[in-house]
């Protein structure tokens, strides 16, 4: 999550901090992934019925790209936000394949490996006294807090997360409301239709797995306000199994939530670019300081594919 276009203060850190601070704490406590699926319409769509931009309509899985000419798509060119990617052998396709179904199974049985990596981050020396990360995590919980009465929830969610010395990875499994509303963006649309046609190349080949990674650049255009405000750029491996005429799917993505400073030759100089880049700059003080701590998030998909 190290680019220069995300997390949760971007914009809304030029608002008023007095008046952030009037709001009732109780919206810091607020999980995005308590949002049930059926509540999906109000993410899609704006009030007056119209797509909000970084959407679709439907996870393209789920009618089984349909509106998609495979014939006349250009893989190489399918999104300019796809960036590393790398097309797996069979072997190694069948190898990930697997690990990711145990990494599945792990969580629907409550078994999630602890992660201790940030404790040598926190045993660093503070450049600050600690009354200043104090102060700093007063400041960005008003912020968390006010991002949630605006609809920017999972953005302030996850910033509210990181204001701890010890926060845990965030892992949203198969099936939660934090992965339905990210395999509506356009950006799930982007990476997935590239890997329905290689299944579909499998297919023709006569190969039981296939698969690839790569890295994504979340944008306001292909992730809405509030997932770019939270991503940045995304990390994906795939993999699907043939089990018959339908494939089974399995797509991990992944982030580090944390910031990294801008040089000041690189600020931009838009109005609104600058104060995305001053803000970011200022949470990279505060990561800095310990008032925001780095942490991991994980999404895992699982999707069926009848070429």
């Amino acid at each position: 999550m190290s680019n220069t276009t995300k997390k949760s203060i971007k914009l809304i850190f030029t608002l008023s901090a007095s008046m952030m601070l009037l709001l009732a704490p109780s919206f810091v406590s607020a999980n995005s992934d308590s949002l049930q699926n059926s509540q999906l319409d109000s993410i899609i769509y704006d009030e007056n019925g119209n797509l909000k931009v970084g959407f679709v309509e439907q996870n393209p899985w789920e009618n089984n790209f349909k509106d998609v000419n495979f014939n006349a798509l250009n893989l190489k060119n399918s999104s300019t936000n796809i960036i590393e990617y790398e097309q797996f052998t069979e072997e190694k396709a069948k190898e990930v394949f697997h690990m990711q179904q145990t990494q599945q199974e792990k969580l629907n049985n409550s078994i999630v490996e602890t992660d201790n990596s940030l404790e040598n981050l926190l045993q660093q020396e503070l450049i600050t006294p600690y009354s200043t990360k104090s102060d700093l995590r007063s400041q960005f919980t008003a912020l968390a807090v006010f991002a949630g009465t605006i609809d920017l929830v999972t953005a302030g969610n996850y910033l509210n997360h990181s204001l701890q010395d010890y926060p845990s990875d965030r892992v949203n499994n198969v099936g939660s409301s934090h992965t339905a509303k990210l395999s509506v963006t356009t950006m799930y649309t982007e990476i997935s239709t590239p890997m329905a046609a290689e299944i579909r190349a499998a297919k023709t080949s006569g190969k039981s797995y296939v698969g690839g990674s790569g890295s994504y650049a979340t944008a306001w255009s292909n992730v809405g306000w509030d997932f770019y405000l939270t991503y940045g750029k995304i990390s994906y491996t795939w993999s699907a199994q043939n089990t018959g005429d339908t494939w089974l799917v399995n797509i991990t993505i992944s982030d580090r939530y944390d910031y990294t400073s801008i040089k000041p030759a690189d600020i931009r100089s838009g109005l609104l670019s600058k104060y995305v880049d001053l803000a970011n700059n200022y949470a990279a003080e505060a990561q800095n300081v310990g008032a925001i701590v780095p942490y991991n998030i994980t999404n895992y998909f699982r999707q069926y594919y009848t070429p």
